[in-house]
Parts: C-alpha cells; sequence; structure tokens
C-alpha cells in the first residue's frame, strides 16, 4: 500500500499508518487516527482506511468523533462506561429512527411546540412522528389553518443515535 501520496498527514500518524501495513495484515487496529489532523488530511486518512475495507481488510479504530465513525465504518460498537451497551450494523442502528417521518409547517398558531414541534429560525416548524400518524398529523395541522411545507422521512444521524443510548 502506498501512503506517499499523503500530503497533510501529521508525519507520526503517516509513519505509524506505513509501519502496520509493512506486513500485509489482515487485521489493523488504529486509536483515534484521525485526531489532530487538519480537515485534508481528515479526508485523506478516511479515504485510507475506505480502501483497507475495499482491500479486504480489517480495520479496527476508536474515535470519539462520531460522524467520523458514520462515515466510515459498516459496524460499530457503542462503549460506555467501559462495557459495550451497542454492537451493529451502523445500518441497524440506523434502522431504528427510520420509521419517523418530519413536517414541516407554517402555522399561525404559536403552540405548535406543546405537541412537539420545533421552531426553525425561519419561523416555520417541524414536528418528527411515526409513519403511522402522518395522516391524522396532517389533518390535525389543516385543521389548524397550517401551511405544509414539506414531507420527508426523518433520518437521524449516529450522533443523535449515540447520544439517546441507555444511561
Amino acid at each position: 500500500r502506498n501512503v506517499t501520496g499523503v500530503q497533510t498527514c501529521a508525519l507520526p500518524i503517516c509513519i505509524g499508518i506505513a509501519q502496520a501495513l509493512l506486513h500485509d495484515p489482515e487485521l489493523l487496529v488504529l486509536d483515534e487516527p484521525m485526531s489532530g489532523l487538519d480537515p485534508v488530511g481528515r479526508a485523506e486518512m478516511r479515504e485510507i482506511i475506505l480502501d483497507l475495507g475495499r482491500e479486504g481488510r480489517t480495520v479496527f479504530f476508536s474515535s470519539h468523533i462520531i460522524p467520523d465513525v458514520e462515515s466510515i465504518c459498516d459496524r460499530v460498537a457503542i462503549i460506555q462506561q467501559g462495557r459495550i451497551t451497542r454492537n451493529e450494523t451502523l445500518a441497524r442502528l440506523l434502522q431504528d429512527d427510520s420509521r419517523l417521518t418530519r413536517i414541516r409547517f407554517l402555522a399561525q398558531n404559536s403552540n405548535c411546540g406543546a405537541f412537539g414541534a420545533i421552531q426553525a429560525p425561519d419561523g416555520s416548524w417541524e414536528w418528527e412522528i411515526p409513519q403511522d400518524r402522518v395522516n391524522q398529523s396532517l389533518t390535525t395541522l389543516l385543521n389548524e389553518r397550517a401551511t405544509i411545507l414539506g414531507l420527508e422521512p426523518s433520518h437521524r444521524s449516529l450522533e443523535e443515535v449515540f447520544s439517546r443510548r441507555p444511561k
């Protein structure tokens, strides 16, 4: 594997990756591999890790930067207080929230927060609801003379899933 094309990688990190690859291992264990890198270096390191995965290697890495994990991993273990609380595919972790729908709307009634809607800076409202309540919720909003701006499946990030982990 050639890592000489990496221009912005911090030297100790590049040397560590190069040393790890010398013996052509099937498993690499990396501790915070993107820590201390600038944005270009982070993108390059992400590509190196993804390339290693595409080559059929297993890359196990730790990170406190959850968006990095979401952009690289296909399997995630969440560790809390030294214990693994979840160990699943990324798709499965995010699937739990795929049955929600987000409705964006304008309303004259400023009491929309009472039923769980959140007001955006532009004055519109967003309301996340289970898919099986979409028709009922739209009827409620239309009866209140709301203007529906959009309706879309709600997709939470891994960071949002992580922040709702059991305590």
